[in-house]
């Protein structure tokens, strides 16, 4: 009997072990499920402070290129057309008024022209242009307008269900593709370029595609720094950038960026 009792005790004891064996194992394995909880936070907490901070630097770049582009324009177009007219207000003859009048209708032409230009440009740079028209009306606009101002061809195709992005996130995009489509104005020599946005399932895929001279090596320090600035674009919404130029048939970008993460 007293045999019996004593198994009974150490039988109880064994369970008892066994029963706060178990429970600290729990303890453990939940301490350690919310350590491992609290670190999976702290470091997506730090990528998404990191993608904050790439798109503070990508909004910072946008407006510094925005800065540089509208120098540029005024430089070599806008500038350029005011000079003209000065100049030819300057050979004006008060003794010749036939001549005269076809001075000041050129230079009325030229102004004109000027004040198109102006506006253009600031349609084109403008940021509110996303939120008011969207990134795919505001791609067609600045398409439509590169056709009728130069002599390239842009056909732009979209494929699959439309999807939208944050206004912020749509401007960055849209920045992008103006870079690439001003790069091909610039330096591509092309006469035709294919342009096609591709909503996929879980990203958007943008081509851009040019019949021009083809890039293998930056042409000039600006078209290096274009290059540049869209792959840290690109990278700021966790995207993925290519590039593939062959020598006298053209170049492809492909730029590919999903719809989640960013």
């Amino acid at each position: 009997m007293q045999q019996t009792e004593i198994q009974m005790i150490v039988f109880l004891i064994f369970i008892v072990l066994f029963v706060l064996m178990l429970f600290a194992l729990i303890v453990l394995i939940f301490f350690a499920y919310r350590k491992k909880q609290a670190l999976h936070f702290e470091k997506e907490n730090i990528l998404k402070a990191e993608h904050e901070k790439q798109l503070i630097a990508s909004r910072m770049e946008i407006h510094e290129s925005t800065l540089t582009e509208i120098s540029r324009e005024i430089h070599d177009n806008i500038n350029l057309s005011l000079t003209l007219a000065k100049l030819q207000l300057n050979t004006i003859s008060w003794n010749d008024t036939e001549a005269s009048k076809l001075v000041v209708c050129s230079c009325a032409d030229l102004i004109g022209k000027t004040i198109d230009e102006l506006s253009n440009l600031s349609r084109s740079l403008n940021a509110d242009i996303i939120t008011s028209q969207g990134l795919i009306n505001a791609l067609e606009a600045e398409v439509e307008r590169i056709n009728r101002s130069t002599k390239i061809n842009i056909m732009m195709h979209i494929f699959g269900k439309t999807k939208f992005l944050e206004s912020q996130k749509e401007l960055i995009l849209f920045r992008i593709i103006q870079e690439a489509l001003q790069n091909i104005i610039k330096h591509a020599a092309a006469g035709v370029v294919r342009f096609d946005l591709y909503f996929q399932e879980e990203e958007l895929q943008i081509c851009i595609a040019d019949d021009g001279i083809g890039y293998s090596a930056p042409h000039s320090k600006q078209n290096g720094a274009g290059i540049t600035n869209m792959q840290a674009r690109v990278a700021a919404l966790k995207g993925n950038f290519k590039l593939k130029g062959i020598q006298n048939k053209g170049t492809t970008i492909t730029i590919t960026i999903p719809y989640t993460g960013i």
